[in-house]
């Protein structure tokens, strides 16, 4: 970790970190907007002592973010200087993911790669606001780097294995849904165990196990307020309430419901279907708690999954393009920003192909810790796929996906030039 921070490597980076403060400084914006609001709303709660009301209890999202905000907040930092704070979260998250990377290529490839990952469009794009993006990502290259360093160890090394659990832990609770990808990886890795004994997955075991460990306080915080077990939210209703519409001008993307009354909004079209498609039913539960609300959200989800499975299977295909290319969204235009994502995307999940290729014809030379990484990323797209798959979401992944590739694709292919006689 100390190497990390004084590494005299880290000035190859500075350049970087002048983009950042440049974009930042130049594109930020004084007025919170869309998730903006939701953030700053939960710090100034923290600042007050509580994170959401007892009486009402509301959770739109984990509490990593709002926390790594709320002294800030508490110290009344002008908003600029807040969202400057990204500049720091994605140098770090850069300098680890270098830092992973001269541990199997040479310095040179190690530059230009992580450079790659820090010029990354969507990231420079989610830099001049107020969401998680920026922390969630340093947050997963700083576990990436130090379960790497676990597994390459002759020895379990314990401060790699604790700073792994408390970097997952800390994505968890920004991110909340790796709480379901955590669990689900935890079975397979525990059954793996009990049945090979392997060291490889006893480590696995116990960082997942730890990084839940982590985020116990927020869950038993969540079943206080609502005495649900493994509650980690009460946005989760709604958003499959929107991913399993029947109705076929529309394709699963969660919709904000006051669309309903604001049929003058200028980024959407044919609002007046969407209010005549869903107007009963969100109008029959509005006055209900957000508890109740997120439990008969996912009723009629779950009805509407059995009534119209091809739908949902539809909208799952719909959920996965939006995942990677930012498209198709129900009643909203195709916009030219989309090529953003759309261009280093397309790359990517070329170069995943070639990756996945490469593994099917050398399994067994493949590292656990790439198969670990490789069922986290597969289990985390999956499940937002399922859910809400949109293209900003998919940011905790790509620093794992584009290691993996890096990878593989360094161990199982070689290129010689042949000098000619």
């Amino acid at each position: 970790m100390k190497k990390i921070i004084f590494s005299r490597e880290q000035f190859f980076f500075f350049p970087l970190l002048g983009i950042y403060l440049i974009i930042i400084t130049v594109f930020s914006s004084n007025e919170l907007v869309g998730d903006e609001m939701r953030h700053m709303h939960y710090a100034n709660n923290l600042v007050q002592g509580y994170y959401t009301s007892a009486e009402n209890p509301e959770i739109g999202n984990g509490p990593g973010y709002p926390i790594f905000i709320t002294p800030f907040v508490l110290l009344d930092f002008p908003l600029i200087l807040i969202k400057l704070l990204n500049s720091l979260l994605l140098l770090g998250a850069v300098l680890f993911f270098f830092k992973t990377l001269r541990l199997y290529i040479s310095l040179q490839k190690s530059l230009i790669l992580a450079y790659i990952l820090g010029l990354y469009p969507p990231f420079i794009k989610y830099s001049v606001l107020l969401l998680s993006e920026p922390l969630v990502l340093f947050l997963i290259c700083g576990f990436i780097y130090n379960v790497i360093k676990l597994y390459k160890s002759k020895h379990i090394n314990y401060t790699n294995l604790f700073l792994a659990i408390i970097f997952l832990g800390l994505a968890t609770l920004t991110k909340v849904i790796f709480g379901y990808v955590l669990l689900f990886c935890l079975i397979v890795y525990l059954i793996h165990f009990i049945w090979t004994k392997s060291k490889e997955s006893k480590l696995a075991v116990l960082t997942l196990t730890g990084a839940l460990v982590i985020c116990s306080p927020f869950l038993f915080y969540t079943y206080s307020l609502t005495g649900k077990l493994f509650y980690w939210g009460t946005q989760g209703g709604s958003i499959l309430y929107h991913r399993s519409t029947p109705f076929p001008n529309e394709v699963g993307n969660w919709m904000d419901k006051t669309l309903i009354y604001n049929t003058e909004d200028t980024e959407h079209f044919g609002l007046n279907t969407f209010g005549k498609n869903h107007k009963a039913f969100l109008d029959s539960i509005s006055l209900l708690t957000p508890v109740k609300q997120d439990s008969l959200y996912k009723q009629k989800a779950i009805a509407n999954i059995k009534k119209h499975p091809l739908k949902y299977l539809e909208n799952t295909i719909s959920s996965g393009a939006r995942l990677f290319f930012n498209y198709p969204y129900s009643y909203t235009p195709q916009k030219t920003t989309s090529l953003v994502y759309i261009i280093p995307n397309t790359l990517l999940l070329t170069l995943l192909l070639l990756t996945l290729y490469l593994i099917y014809h050398n399994l067994k030379s493949v590292p656990f810790e790439i198969y670990f990484l490789g069922l986290l990323s597969i289990i985390f797209m999956g499940g937002l796929t399922l859910l809400d798959g949109r293209v900003r979401h998919l940011s905790p992944a790509i620093p794992i996906l584009l290691f993996i590739i890096i990878v593989i694709i360094n161990k199982f292919i070689s290129l010689k030039i042949k000098k000619s006689d």
